[in-house]
């Protein structure tokens, strides 16, 4: 059953769209229509569609719980706490200080702990630092996988691309890997922050692993930071975008802002005018690198999939320093206070800190919001800039703009059946990749 009080209605030049948060429907009417006229039409519309569970949106969660309903997790592994870049917006440069590889042991002790916890491993994320620095770790964990009877697992890696040879190219190819390389744009940019040990940049060395990666038909995900030098030289993140689409055709992106450099609220207000030119491009043609992000939050809202949590750090996802630490995600893996346990113990994980991502948005505020079930944030970069998990009001309002204009921008597109088929030819024309 429909209720009024979950309608949220934006008026777009020709319609009225409007927004069911707890179904998460959006519907098109005609700009005369008043909020009841609208309550009452949907009403009618909801006899003929079969309306979802309604999810719980309050009542504490705790980790007992919903632990026997984790099938699978997913691993991060800081397989080398070292890089060869000195990049300047590094978040954890200070841990280079204490340069360590992980050894053999703790990747075992790793699968033998989370498999002791959990049915399934899920995927596995060689992470650094720059984990091809410790190359040989990798092929050994994804050996000792086979052999253990683990088939199935999604593997990643995440690179400075500075690293490629022929042995990198066969694994990947081998093994189905993804692997994330980071390029931030023009070589003038990129090479003012993306850097080696003795200040020359990294640019050509990277443009070159990713033409290489493509020439033996690999594709990797790309990974661009937007910093306060782009936007000091006029570079919008629509030209960044472009800038890659240009070079790296229909290859999968995404585009993040420097997290020191811009408030939790100035992120997302990057990411907005990013978001309408993205949707809108689908109208005119097919040729686009994929926006994973932003993908992401297309598919969450044609698949009505609820955001009840907004963090799976410490509930399916877990990060293992190259000491066999184990915290909630790399983001956390900066500070001591969040390791939840140790692999090479059998001693339970602590609940404290995923018990808190659990009820994040289990509060007055967050039940009231109208995007209550779109909302997603990271609490990591939260304690970031403001000691606390959750967000300050401007990024919640920033969110709020952020979807309300996606809504509407989808909204039209849906009411119109010629921009319907057009978007849907294009966008579905590769899959969400």
């Amino acid at each position: 059953m429909v209720n009024k009080d979950d309608l949220y209605i934006i008026e777009s030049e020709k319609n009225k769209i409007v927004f069911d948060s707890e179904s998460m429907m959006i519907f098109s009417f005609p700009k005369h229509l008043d909020k009841n006229s609208i309550y009452n039409k949907i009403k009618d519309k909801y006899n003929t569609i079969k309306e979802k569970d309604k999810l719980q949106t309050s009542g504490i969660v705790k980790m007992h719980e919903i632990k026997h309903k984790i099938e699978s997790v997913n691993l991060t592994l800081n397989v080398s706490q070292t890089c060869n870049l000195s990049c300047t917006y590094c978040l954890v440069e200070s841990d280079y200080n204490n340069p360590m590889m992980m050894k053999d042991s703790v990747v075992e002790d790793t699968l033998k702990y989370f498999l002791k916890k959990f049915p399934n491993i899920n995927s596995i994320t060689f992470y650094g630092g720059e984990p091809l620095l410790n190359f040989n770790l990798i092929k050994k964990t994804i050996e000792l996988c086979k052999k253990i009877g683990l088939k199935d697992v999604k593997y990643n890696i995440v690179s400075n691309g500075t690293i490629c040879n022929q042995e990198l190219i066969e694994l990947i190819k081998d093994n189905d890997i993804v692997i994330s390389v980071s390029i931030d744009g023009p070589q003038e940019i990129h090479d003012k922050h993306r850097v080696f040990k003795d200040g020359s940049g990294s640019f050509k060395k990277v443009f070159n692993t990713i033409e290489r990666l493509m020439q033996n038909g690999v594709d990797p995900y790309l990974i661009a930071v937007y910093t306060i030098e782009h936007k000091r030289m006029g570079m919008s993140m629509v030209d960044l975008y472009d800038y890659l689409c240009e070079n790296f055709e229909e290859l999968p992106v995404n585009i993040v802002p420097e997290q020191r450099a811009f408030s939790l609220g100035e992120q997302v207000r990057c990411i907005k005018p990013l978001m309408e030119y993205y949707i809108t491009s689908f109208l005119k043609e097919t040729s686009r690198c994929r926006l994973r992000d932003i993908d992401h939050d297309i598919g969450t809202l044609s698949r009505r999939k609820k955001h009840i949590h907004v963090c799976p750090g410490g509930i399916d996802n877990f990060f293992i320093d190259a000491e066999g630490n184990i915290y909630p995600c790399q983001g956390f893996g900066l500070y001591n206070d969040f390791i939840l346990g140790r692999v090479s113990n059998n001693k339970p994980l602590l609940e404290d800190i995923p018990n808190e991502f659990l009820n994040l948005k289990n509060n007055e505020k967050c039940r009231r919001c109208w995007i209550r079930n779109l909302c997603k944030f990271c609490p990591a970069a939260c304690y970031d800039k403001t000691g606390k998990f959750v967000p300050d009001g401007e990024f919640c309002n920033a969110n709020r703009e952020y979807f309300e204009r996606m809504i509407m921008l989808l909204g039209d597109i849906f009411s119109d059946e010629d921009k319907m088929r057009i978007f849907a030819k294009n966008y579905l024309n590769k899959g969400e990749k």
